[in-house]
């Protein structure tokens, strides 16, 4: 699948929209048709990994009833956008609350998810008094792609570590005209944030942090309550896995053959992490309606995975990043930034 960079220079912000080629949902329909699946591995379920039946599974919903062509369009309900920062272009989503009073808060994302992580919170946190909430707790989203994540363009060189993803945005915070704003990280998102305190002090009024890696110990378990018991068990069973970091960090080259040339490679890639049990949640299917998207134009990107459909590999802990809707607008520009280090 191709990958268009939209051509930017110096501080101008650009308006984007998702438009994927009939052609690339094409060679994704064709390569989940000839996928062949491995025997399965005497043992119980997940205790051998990804299940063959939960995949099979996955990748028949995921060609023959995912609807990408309506996921496109409920992304593209809000406006999107790509600027030039220290020489790469960044995607962002900037959604302007109903008060304008609001505070400005950017939301990272973690890995290996995207911006759409944060879709059903938009609504809560731009109009919170459209869901019972106080006025008070409104904010103006700024939502950006982690560098190589979603539609930002990847480094082309090492070295991109949360500060400098951390430096990155608080130029384009400036570069929006936010002054004075909050972060909000988790996972990945939660590095970048605390680096984001560091280098902006001045102009960061509160940081967020959630999943952090603080972790209990076996002399915690007399004071645990019941759901902090299970809690605790649950992390046995996340600590009895495969450590995908230090897979992916060690050798990131070799995964990405596979999930590039493999649709049906990229989830397994993504499930390492516990060999014992599924991390998705039961979802409901949307059948689809479309055999083509329109209109049709250069791919800006390649189609996000799609949750899996309720069966063999849908019943027990962890989270779903299911796609839904999305919006935005800006102001003001910035001085020339020095490049962070």
């Amino acid at each position: 699948m191709t990958h268009t960079v939209v051509a930017m220079s110096d501080t101008a912000i650009h308006p984007f929209r998702i438009d994927i080629p009939q052609s690339d949902l094409d060679d994704l329909e064709d390569r989940l048709a000839r996928a062949r699946s491995s025997a399965q591995l005497p043992g119980q379920d997940w205790d051998r990994g990804v299940p063959v039946a939960c995949l099979r599974e996955l990748a028949d919903y995921w060609r023959t009833e995912f609807d990408w062509c309506a996921k496109e369009a409920e992304l593209n309900a809000y406006p999107q956008f790509q600027t030039e920062i220290y020489g790469l272009n960044i995607h962002f989503l900037h959604i302007r609350s109903t008060d304008p009073d609001a505070l400005p808060l950017i939301l990272t994302h973690r890995w290996p998810n995207t911006f759409v992580e944060f879709t059903k919170t938009i609504p809560l946190l731009t109009n919170p008094t459209a869901h019972g909430m106080a006025a008070t707790q409104a904010f103006h989203l700024v939502i950006p792609s982690v560098l190589g994540f979603g539609f930002s363009e990847a480094p082309r060189k090492t070295g991109m570590k949360p500060e400098r993803v951390a430096r990155t945005w608080v130029e384009l915070m400036a570069r929006l005209g936010y002054d004075r704003y909050g972060v909000q990280g988790g996972d990945l998102g939660a590095y970048v944030v605390q680096e984001m305190a560091i280098a902006d002090p001045a102009h960061i009024v509160g940081v967020h942090i959630d999943g952090g890696i603080g972790l209990p110990t076996e002399a915690d378990i007399p004071t645990m309550t019941a759901e902090e018991l299970a809690e605790w068990d649950l992390m046995q069973k996340w600590q009895s896995g495969v450590n995908h970091h230090v897979l992916l960090n060690k050798a990131p080259q070799t995964f990405a053959h596979a999930g590039t040339d493999s649709p049906s490679a990229c989830w397994p890639g993504w499930s390492t992490s516990s060999t014992s049990s599924p991390r998705w949640q039961p979802i409901s299917k949307t059948p689809s309606t479309a055999t083509t998207c329109s209109p049709t134009s250069p791919s800006t990107g390649s189609p996000i995975l799609p949750p899996p459909p309720p069966g063999p590999c849908t019943t027990a802990w962890g989270t779903t990043v299911s796609p839904g809707p999305e919006g935005s607008s800006w102001s003001r520009s910035a001085s020339t930034p020095a490049a962070p280090h």
